[in-house]
């Protein structure tokens, strides 16, 4: 059996959460520079909020990268293109099934917990894994591409379906 090694990588949407984090520290910016004018206590926030407002915006800066190599998949989560952090590891062996999101197997999962690495953006097609190891299930949602879903259908297949 050859190696197969696929990689993909998709850029998160930006939602209310970032937006209201990041127009919560630009308020902190003003409040405390019009408070400075009163008082130069308040010229140290400014800079504070300034610099927690940076922080903010490049946490909100996502990216996910979904890998799979030779029966594992994982997904590793990339801040600002700077910094990487391993997210989630499976080992195909538990796939249950893999299948489009509005796919009717997949509702029969609607009760176990959702992990969520999609963009956001609704262009892309979705698709969701279930895999259950060590009795617990977990519902992984991702955007594959069509090279990622071949390489998987050519080790697990009877457990992808296509749209």
């Amino acid at each position: 059996m050859a190696d197969i090694f696929v990689e993909k990588m998709v850029k998160k949407k930006r939602d209310g959460k970032d937006f209201a984090r990041i127009a919560l520290c630009v308020l902190l910016v003003v409040f405390s520079a019009v408070m400075s004018l009163q008082s130069p206590i308040f010229l140290a926030l400014v800079l504070l909020f300034v610099l927690l407002g940076l922080l903010v915006m490049r946490i909100c800066d996502v990216e996910y990268e979904y890998q799979y190599i030779n029966g594992y998949f994982d997904v590793d989560k990339i801040f600002h293109k700077e910094h990487r952090k391993n997210i989630f590891e499976a080992n195909m062996v538990n796939l249950v099934i893999l299948a489009p999101e509005s796919a009717e197997v997949l509702k029969r999962y609607s009760n176990v917990k959702v992990c969520d690495f999609t963009s956001g953006y609704s262009n892309e097609p979705v698709y969701g894994m279930i895999f259950s190891e060590e009795g617990i299930m977990k519902k992984v949602l991702f955007e594959p591409g069509e090279e990622m879903l071949a390489g998987i259908a050519s080790q697990v297949p009877g457990k992808v379906v296509k749209q």
